[in-house]
């Protein structure tokens, strides 16, 4: 079974919001990179880690900010799986029909 938690699964108390306005933010890029395949039975446990942090300009002016986060996936025996990587964006304006 793999699951990777979402910020609704995440234990209380630990803020992933890396301080984005959550009406402001989109997923962007997705991406895995596998050592192994993965097998049915495998049980996977992610630890995740911001990768990079950085800025850019909108093309309608404003900061975008980027922040590209690695979850590591490692089996039973403590093996590396696999590297998950997902890029979010908070925008320089709020994304028209989100709401908090």
């Amino acid at each position: 079974m793999c699951t990777e938690y979402f910020s609704r699964d995440r234990p209380e108390g630990i803020d992933y919001s890396l301080g984005f306005d959550r009406a402001r933010v989109v997923h962007s890029e997705q991406k895995y990179e596998y050592d192994r395949p993965l097998y049915v039975g495998d049980v996977l446990v992610g630890d995740t880690t911001v990768e990079e942090i950085y800025q850019r300009e909108g093309r309608n002016g404003g900061i975008m900010m980027f922040a590209v986060l690695r979850t590591d996936f490692r089996d039973k025996d403590g093996e590396h799986v696999l590297s998950a990587y997902n890029t979010r964006i908070e925008t320089g304006g709020a994304i028209a029909g989100e709401s908090e």
